[in-house]
């Protein structure tokens, strides 16, 4: 099974980086506490592969989109903290620069 996540429904939060916290965790600030519907949550690896992967994916792009690998457009973001080393300190303040085709569009 293939699963997509993304920022653009909307009844949610836009930032990617809230979507990925709350797919990992099941809350938000002031959620509930322990979470929503806990036994969904994701790992990290999970969400991230859903935001990234799986969008590319559900958008009929897999094959150029959604990793970083040779022949694929480089849209990618630079973050000062590792995701996989948890989701507590992932915000908009980590990101660093934003490559869109590979040429940089954005930067702190």
């Amino acid at each position: 099974m293939r699963t997509a996540c993304g920022s653009d429904f909307p009844v949610e939060d836009p930032d990617p980086f809230a979507g990925i916290r709350s797919a990992v965790l099941r809350t938000w600030p002031g959620g509930l506490p322990g979470g929503w519907m806990p036994e969904q949550r994701m790992t990290i690896d999970e969400a991230l592969h859903c935001f990234t992967s799986g969008a590319a994916y559900a958008e009929g792009a897999e094959s150029e989109r959604g990793r970083i690998a040779e022949g694929y457009i480089a849209d990618a973001a630079i973050l000062t903290v590792d995701p996989l080393a948890g989701v507590e300190h992932l915000d908009r303040s980590a990101l660093t620069t934003t490559l869109v085709e590979g040429e940089v569009a954005w930067r702190r």
